[in-house]
């Protein structure tokens, strides 16, 4: 009798569940899009069942609050005809379009892909498979849609503007990096955050950085300019051990676990820097939304346009769309560090112009999240 009556009472309080409620988010890992978008749409959305396929155990545990049966790994099978909305946000894992687990046109289905960032990279390699197993693609700005539409040739799949979840974590109180890393209040950061280089043959160029750099007299201008050089090493490297670089008073390398162990996610870093060092990674995309000085590292653009497997956008055209210093060698490095040191930035209007065809919007606004869950699951329901 009382188990009955908890039933009922439970039934009344409990959200009732949609018929085809069943959401899938994939992502490498427990960070970036698919992640964020997940958080948001299993605690905004609790009608739905939402389920999270992830390619590796970045955390050594899963988040506490994320019941264990609804995380799954590439190594367990998988039933993909319980999920009726997938939402692909990461581009180097697409196990269910890759595979083909699900077939290309699938009317009952909802097949979202975003990439995990809009840069300059060519991308074709991923965009034709992926776009042309999608019914909707999310891109930042329609400057990027018709681009894409360009280069994957797909007429079928929806180009829906709007952007990155992750720009949701720029308005979440994090730790005070500073503290974390015992840099001065009153010093400035610069953050390095580049791409990976594939080798013509389509392996992993083992070389972090594309130019040979002398890290002890970096450091010494970096130490006389009052500036700490944050390098956050590209997820490919996670393995590498730091202590090859060897220990500097004014430069820090980064790596995801260490971000992690504080809380934070590799995009919130953006928001502590007062400057950064990029190249052809969505990562400078990204922070164009700061209008904030960028230099690009760019002193193999002829051969990274060249790369069949990536590929620049606009080839070596490509540099009209960076807004900011080009640097070819170690004295730009430190040339930029002493302009951002000194205040020096002539860069500023020519950033917000590249901002606003990048971008739907070039002004941070919170709620990117909350913009993509109501466009699929309340317009499209």
């Amino acid at each position: 009798m009382i188990k009955k009556m908890i039933k009922k009472w439970l039934k009344k309080i409990m959200p009732r569940r949609k018929k085809n409620n069943k959401i899938l988010f994939e992502s490498n890992g427990f960070y970036d899009n698919g992640y964020v978008l997940f958080n948001y749409v299993r605690k905004n959305y609790k009608e739905y069942d939402c389920w999270f396929y992830t390619a590796y155990k970045n955390r050594k545990i899963t988040p506490k609050d994320i019941r264990k049966k609804t995380i799954f790994y590439y190594s367990k099978k998988f039933s993909f005809a319980r999920v009726k909305t997938f939402f692909n946000l990461y581009t180097f894992s697409g196990y269910f379009f890759s595979q083909e687990c699900i077939p290309e046109v699938d009317s009952d289905r909802l097949k979202v892909f975003m990439p995990h960032g809009f840069s300059y990279k060519m991308v074709k390699w991923y965009a034709q498979s992926y776009v042309s197993r999608s019914s909707h693609c999310i891109v930042n700005s329609s400057f990027f849609a018709e681009k894409f539409q360009e280069i994957t040739g797909n007429n079928h799949c929806q180009y829906v503007i709007l952007e990155r979840p992750t720009y949701d974590l720029f308005f979440r109180e994090d730790v005070n990096l500073k503290e974390k890393l015992n840099i001065p209040a009153s010093s400035k950061i610069i953050l390095n955050m580049t791409t990976f280089r594939r080798t013509m043959t389509g392996g992993i160029n083992e070389n972090i950085f594309p130019i040979d750099i002398d890290f002890n007299s970096l450091n010494e201008t970096l130490k006389e300019e009052n500036l700490y050089y944050l390098i956050k090493l590209h997820h490919m490297f996670d393995e590498t051990d730091l202590s090859v670089f060897g220990e500097y008073s004014n430069i820090v390398f980064l790596k995801n676990k260490d971000i992690f162990a504080w809380g934070l996610e590799p995009t919130s870093l953006m928001k502590y820097a007062d400057a950064m060092i990029t190249d052809y990674s969505s990562s400078g995309t990204d922070y164009l939304l700061f209008n904030r000085p960028i230099g690009y590292l760019i002193p193999d653009i002829k051969e990274y346009a060249d790369n069949p497997l990536d590929g620049l956008l606009w080839g070596e055209d490509t540099v009209n769309y960076m807004p900011g210093p080009h640097l070819y060698n170690e004295d730009d490095i430190i040339s930029f560090i002493e302009e951002v040191s000194n205040g020096v930035d002539n860069y500023a209007l020519k950033r917000r112009e590249t901002a606003k065809l990048f971008h739907n919007s070039s002004e941070l606004k919170e709620g990117y999240c909350k913009a993509i869950a109501e466009y699929f699951l309340e317009k499209k329901n």
